[in-house]
């Protein structure tokens, strides 16, 4: 068992930013929506939040910048996941 499956806080945030896609999210922003969505747990300090999120290789912040978002990887395109702007097409 992964210690996210242990712990609601991580698996609901890196949900979070999973569902922000390649738009990303800052670490302030998943705090407040883990405020919001577990209002009966204490909220991790962004720091944990950035360990948590870079020690996952599925989630990345670019140098400079202050969001992480999920990096684009072969498992996300089968899912049709695309970049903001590029449409799925299915061939018939």
């Amino acid at each position: 068992m992964s210690t996210a499956e242990k712990n609601p806080l991580k698996t609901r945030m890196l949900s979070f930013v999973r569902s922000q896609g390649y738009l990303g999210a800052r670490p302030i922003d998943i705090q407040r929506a883990l405020t919001d969505a577990l209002p009966s747990y204490r909220t991790p300090h962004l720091r944990t939040i950035e360990r948590w999120l870079s020690q996952d290789d599925r989630y990345f912040k670019p140098t400079g910048y202050a969001y992480y978002a999920v990096r684009v990887g072969s498992a996300d395109r089968e899912a049709g996941m695309t970049k903001p702007g590029q449409e799925t097409t299915t061939e018939a």
